[in-house]
């Protein structure tokens, strides 16, 4: 095996990995994101809530 070889794999491998764990990042940031905004939501709700009660 040349040393290209090992090098061209290695960095198939560093890619392979790097897009996986972008993928889980992405999602795990999209579903916090996704509730804060639920939370934001439900306050501002309960903000126009008692801005009518008044």
């Amino acid at each position: 095996m040349n040393i290209g070889d090992l090098l061209y794999q290695l960095f198939a491998f560093i890619v392979l990995i790097g897009t996986i764990a972008g993928i889980v990042f992405v999602v795990k940031y999209m579903i916090v994101k996704q509730k804060q905004m639920r939370e934001l939501n439900n306050k501002l709700d309960r903000l126009l809530e008692e801005k009518q009660k008044e």
